[in-house]
């Protein structure tokens, strides 16, 4: 028997093993899944989304319900499923405050059984490190200060 695929056939990247209800949730309707050992390719850029073990074919970004977060750098991108946060949600707050309170709102949420990851987070699994790396990505950022003047020379 053939070894199990563990690394993306697109981009060589080492793949995380998502649970059958993941694909089951988020692939669009009609999408062939094969036996359902899957692996998330997290790789921005790359348009796989999930890979085979045993080398059925690969399913696309284009393919799922859901904006794949972890593959795009747009400020608006998705980084928690179960309740609606975005990059450009945890920046804003970061720019306003200095720091943001969207990781403990996540985690209370949590340990109230609201969360959903495997049928939400096309990882499968948590959101909070995505969380954390964009909270620690915008707090490495200046803030830009407000201008003294509001007019425009010329």
């Amino acid at each position: 028997m053939p070894s199990e695929r563990t690394d993306c056939p697109s981009c060589g990247a080492r793949g995380r093993r998502v649970p059958p209800v993941t694909l089951a949730s988020l692939v669009t309707e009609g999408t062939p899944i094969g036996d359902g050992r899957y692996r998330f390719c997290r790789t921005q850029g790359c348009e796989v989304a999930y890979f085979s073990e045993l080398g059925h074919p690969s399913i696309r970004v284009g393919s799922l319900r859901v904006r794949v977060g972890q593959k795009e750098s747009a400020p608006d991108r998705p980084v928690c499923y179960c309740f609606g946060h975005s990059a450009a949600d945890i920046v804003a707050e970061v720019q306003s405050t200095g720091g943001s309170t969207i990781p403990e709102v996540i985690t209370e949420r949590c340990h109230r059984g609201e969360q959903r990851c495997p049928e939400t987070n096309p990882q499968g699994s948590c959101c909070l490190g995505n969380v954390r790396a964009v909270l620690a990505e915008a707090k490495a950022q200046p803030v830009e200060a407000p201008s003294c003047c509001s007019c425009s020379s010329g």
